[in-house]
């Protein structure tokens, strides 16, 4: 059977130590003129405002953004959304919550539409962005870049467990982050 070829960003699997990793709060700027969508990689901003931002490939990250709350200064009514649409401002222009998950460990998968082996696994791929992501999902377009290396963006761990899921295009791959922001920026060393 065919892999599923749509992308979906990075989707939390669990924690390489087996536990569930947890989110922590960050912050996004109202008004922020960027969307940033559930399984985008973030990082703080480099001018030192205290935000997050999205990364961009070969950048070390700090964690995968997973959705966000705030209240709408159009309506007034709360929003928890799977991803933060670009130029929303906030009531009384308040900073808006961002969820994030920063354990350097957490395990995800992720789409690799080019074709892969057992014997890719432990190389290091950057993501690329895709085409941003999904005003209806909320998903990310993220996926592994085709580019294989050393001391890249993610280790390729092993081909995602799911029964419709094999080596080929479009398969679902685990990885942990090798460039992260509280491992260190040497990366992995395979």
């Amino acid at each position: 059977m065919a892999n599923n070829q749509t992308a979906y960003g990075l989707r939390l699997v669990g924690h390489v130590s087996g536990g569930h990793p947890q989110t922590l709060d960050l912050r996004i700027p109202s008004a922020y003129n960027t969307s940033i969508f559930c399984g985008d990689p973030v990082k703080p901003d480099a001018g030192g405002s205290g935000y997050i931002v999205p990364a961009s490939a070969g950048d070390a990250i700090l964690g995968i953004f997973v959705g966000c709350e705030y209240i709408n200064k159009a309506d007034g009514n709360y929003n928890f959304k799977s991803y933060f649409p670009a130029n929303t401002t906030t009531q009384g222009s308040v900073d808006v919550r961002a969820l994030v998950i920063v354990d350097p460990d957490a395990l995800f998968k992720i789409k690799s539409p080019t074709a892969r082996t057992q014997a890719d696994m432990f190389a290091t791929c950057n993501f690329n962005a895709g085409g941003g992501g999904s005003t209806t999902t909320g998903l990310s377009s993220v996926y592994l870049d085709s580019t294989q290396s050393t001391n890249l963006g993610f280790v390729m761990l092993n081909l995602s467990p799911e029964q419709d899921n094999s080596f080929g295009t479009y398969q679902d791959i685990l990885v942990i982050p090798s460039l992260h922001l509280l491992r260190g920026q040497s990366g992995w060393v395979a």
